[in-house]
């Protein structure tokens, strides 16, 4: 049990949580697709991505609108590639 005797602890935070600097760190992830009888990749789709975690995180950066993540140092902006199928 917790101190106030529910089984939780009470944590004091201090600051202004919600207005935390956030990372911004950006990436662009293409979505690709096969044309059917060749075997050429077209992009379906382009998103652009931005961290949204606290500015000075460690390890990978990520997007949570998106649910993508990414390993990519300051100042660049990474061309991620993911392919699909198409749906039949």
């Amino acid at each position: 049990m917790g101190p106030d005797g529910n089984g939780l602890i009470r944590v004091r935070v201090f600051g202004n949580v919600e207005g935390m600097q956030r990372c911004g760190q950006r990436a662009v992830l293409m979505v690709t697709r096969v044309v059917e009888g060749t075997s050429t990749s077209v992009a379906r789709r382009r998103v652009e991505l931005t961290c949204g975690l606290a500015s000075g995180h460690l390890g990978e950066h990520q997007d949570p609108a998106h649910g993508e993540h990414w390993a990519g140092k300051p100042g660049q902006t990474p061309t991620l590639l993911r392919h699909e199928e198409d749906d039949a």
